[in-house]
């Protein structure tokens, strides 16, 4: 997450800074809308099936390839 481009950013355990985050975007909806397109595509940029599938796949290939 990148604080104000695909997301706001809090601290573990702030509640209070939470709760100001959550206001934030409750009451600036350009905000709102901008970091939630951002964080969407950042997310299927980042996170594609293939992408997070294929070094687990290299790993099982080269268990496999060592046993035979």
């Amino acid at each position: 997450c990148i604080h104000e481009k695909t997301g706001l950013l809090v601290r573990p355990g702030d509640a209070e800074g939470l709760a100001d985050a959550l206001m934030r975007l409750a009451h600036d909806t350009e905000l709102a809308d901008r970091v939630a397109v951002a964080g969407r595509a950042h997310v299927l940029e980042t996170f594609d099936l293939g992408t997070c599938l294929e070094p687990l796949l290299d790993q099982y290939r080269k268990r496999l390839e060592s046993r035979v």
